[in-house]
């Protein structure tokens, strides 16, 4: 593939674009190098639109990355921070779905304490059989949601080659505007898929995920 070595590295000089659904932006193929675009809104002759990205990890030809945007319309600001991760063989935004099964998805986000916790609240202490409960559980408790439900706001964190682990970071959304002025991730243990354990003990090994950066 252009702009990528076959030991899964970028290149100096290497870029991707790619439509993430609402704008195309450009990611440089340094792991510290942030993109930056602005932009006015014609609707408010007073706002400001700054968008940044910085690509944080590279597992083979996935590249996981952190995004803020920040827009002012008058003394309203808004802010959001997500993570997202890159197929770099097509150009295109990847969902966790994708990658992993729903079984596993669902075992990760029920164990983890916070979900855990808003699930109590909520009143379900069983095992849980599907994610929309909890999504559920989520919105009702902590005005936050899993949504969009394609899982693409995650991002490749660590990898623990003894177990084939792969650390994930996934973002949640406020549910409304005002719900959660702030950033929530969760962190997820998830076992890798066979056929990418290979490529994370590489990017492990060259310290091409976030955790060792």
């Amino acid at each position: 593939m252009s702009g990528t070595s076959s030991a899964g590295q970028l290149s100096n000089s290497a870029w991707k674009v790619f439509y993430d659904g609402q704008r195309a932006t450009a990611f440089s193929s340094s792991k510290t190098t942030p993109i930056y675009q602005s932009r006015k809104d014609p609707d408010c002759p007073t706002s400001a639109d700054r968008w940044q990205g910085e690509v944080k990890s590279l597992v083979g030809h996935f590249a996981s990355y952190f995004t803020q945007e920040e827009y002012y319309c008058g003394a309203s600001p808004a802010i959001l921070r997500t993570y997202g991760t890159l197929n770099l063989a097509t150009g295109k935004p990847v969902g966790l779905l994708e990658l992993f099964s729903r079984a596993e998805v669902l075992r990760a986000l029920s164990g983890d304490p916070f979900v855990q916790k808003a699930l109590r609240d909520y009143g379900i202490t069983g095992a849980i059989s599907d994610l929309e409960t909890i999504n559920e559980a989520l919105e009702v408790t902590r005005c936050l949601s899993l949504q969009p439900f394609d899982f693409r706001e995650f991002a490749f964190f660590d990898y623990q080659q003894a177990k084939s682990v792969a650390g994930v970071r996934l973002s949640l959304r406020a549910k409304f505007k005002s719900c959660s002025p702030g950033f929530t991730q969760l962190g997820l243990s998830m076992l890798a898929p066979a056929q990418l354990r290979p490529q994370f003990l590489e990017a492990k090994l060259k310290k091409n995920l976030m955790a060792d950066r």
